[in-house]
């Protein structure tokens, strides 16, 4: 046996992966703070204009016509809370999702392997970051770094950990599942974990899993007690959330080819590397090997679950692709033969090809802010201030109309967010109720102010046409209102809008 060799390999290898994770802190740091000048868009404002029209008294599910889980709801009200409601606070934010996926992927890399660990969870920071601005502070990126702490916790148990630490896997899942459902696919590992870890104390680890899951669900229960909300919640679990998840579903050739751009598809051969040396040296023999790749495979399957393709859903697939990756190198430069001949040009890409496309990317991802910019300026000639409670949008995202509210700190008429539920390409129950309860609303109290964008989503298409599948209200904006301007100046992936008056 060369035990010197493989001294020496061992030595060399930790040297590199030490090596590799330091020097992927310099496109990760220049991302960052390319980030940190970014301005708070797309998603991100809707959730905090939701928790700011609950701040006005808005009922969640009952005032507030919105289909996000309630933990999504309760984590955006403590990023804001801790960290502020600006773009700064939302970045910070941010951070503290890349702080859990990189803490994460070292606690599961383990000792000896922090390294790769840190490496891993850098990698799969500079790949967020490189997807741009509208992605800043997602709940796939907070789920992520979740699902990894509850990877942490299974192996932390699996090295002769107390049992309680499968109550902390259980939490961290639980949590997950109550801003995106689908992560409830780790709470089966966790349950393997405890039915295939040998674990002397089965009965215990098994209250405690139980605790674990248990507490989140409370206080999300207490939430929607607290605002009188259980009924509303139940109503849209039922009603609106079905309805949406229906919308623009797409074909699993559509999901993957939705992650075929230059960038992933380096990530997707370097997993392919990655999951050949898995089989040469038969890691399945290993549990904690295995554990990881049936996480890789969980987070691809909550990928393929949500059904829409958007870059952010597979971020606890980029992280948990990234940590299987690199542990699988990490033993590759390790070991002798053919495994180490894949090994070490495969480390080079990952380490230096795959950071710079990244880092290329962000440099091109930039949000236009033109649309956003000339509605806040139209609202505020309109009156600003006054116009707080008499407006309303009808929008859904790149028309940036909730953006301006949330920046001029105006509540709408109505807890409408979106107009895909007022706009259907086909009408059902669900948008025939809304559209009744909507215009009981604003025939009750008309708003001053429409501001009607021309995206159409689901259906991508652009102008106005909306409004003739809609011909009550249309006939409504007709007869009460005067178009007061139009801005149709938009770049291709922005929307324009109109702007209606009371007559």
């Amino acid at each position: 046996m060369d035990t010197n060799g493989s001294h020496v390999r061992e030595l060399r290898a930790s040297w590199v992966l030490q090596a590799c994770a330091v020097a992927l802190t310099i496109p990760l740091l220049v991302e960052i703070f390319l980030a940190s000048r970014w301005p708070l868009v797309h998603d991100a404002p809707i959730l905090h204009y939701i928790v700011f029209l609950m701040s006005k008294g808005f009922i969640p599910y009952i005032d507030i016509v919105d289909m996000n889980s309630p933990g999504a709801y309760l984590l955006e009200s403590l990023g804001m809370h801790l960290f502020g409601g600006d773009a700064r606070g939302w970045f910070l934010w941010d951070l503290a999702g890349a702080g859990m996926v990189i803490f994460g992927s070292a606690w599961v890399a383990g000792p000896g392997r922090r390294a790769a660990g840190v490496m891993a969870g850098s990698l799969t920071t500079i790949i967020h970051l490189a997807d741009g601005a509208s992605n800043i502070g997602q709940r796939d990126w907070i789920v992520a770094g979740l699902l990894l702490l509850s990877f942490g916790c299974i192996f932390q148990m699996l090295r002769g950990g107390h049992a309680a630490w499968l109550g902390g896997a259980a939490f961290f899942v639980a949590v997950a599942a109550t801003v995106k459902p689908p992560a409830i696919l780790f709470g089966f590992l966790v349950l393997g974990s405890l039915a295939s870890s040998g674990c002397k104390e089965p009965r215990r680890a098994f209250w405690w899993s139980m605790g674990g899951f248990l507490a989140p669900v409370a206080v999300v229960g207490c939430f929607l007690v607290k605002w009188h909300a259980l009924d509303g919640f139940i109503a849209a679990l039922t009603g609106l959330i079905p309805c949406y998840a229906s919308l623009q579903e797409t074909s699993l050739l559509g999901l993957i080819g939705a992650m075929l751009g230059r960038l992933d598809l380096l990530f997707l051969a370097l997993a392919l590397v990655a999951f050949c040396m898995f089989l040469l040296r038969r890691g399945w023999s290993s549990y904690a090997s295995a554990a990881l790749l049936l996480g890789a495979l969980a987070a691809i399957a909550y990928y393929v679950w949500q059904d829409k393709g958007w870059a952010y859903h597979r971020y606890p697939a980029v992280a948990f692709g990234s940590l299987f990756m690199v542990m699988e190198m990490e033993r590759g430069i390790r070991a002798a033969g053919a495994r180490a001949r894949i090994a070490w040009p495969a480390l080079a890409v990952l380490a230096i090809l795959l950071p710079c496309a990244a880092l290329a990317r962000e440099r091109k991802s930039t949000y236009r802010m033109g649309t956003l910019l000339h509605l806040q300026a139209d609202l505020t000639r309109l009156g600003g201030p006054q116009l707080s409670g008499r407006i309303q949008c009808l929008d859904m995202t790149h028309g940036e109309c909730i953006n301006a509210l949330y920046r001029l700190q105006l509540v709408q008429s109505t807890g409408f967010i979106y107009d895909f539920v007022l706009f259907p390409e086909r009408s059902t129950a669900v948008t025939d109720a809304l559209q009744s309860r909507f215009m009981r609303l604003i025939s009750a109290r008309p708003p001053c102010v429409f501001v009607l964008s021309e995206q159409d989503w689901p259906g991508g298409g652009r102008g106005y046409a909306q409004l003739m599948r809609w011909p009550a209200f249309a006939q409504f904006l007709q007869q009460n209102y005067a178009l007061e301007t139009q801005h149709d100046e938009g770049p291709a992936d922005m929307s324009g809008y109109r702007i209606y008056v009371l007559r």
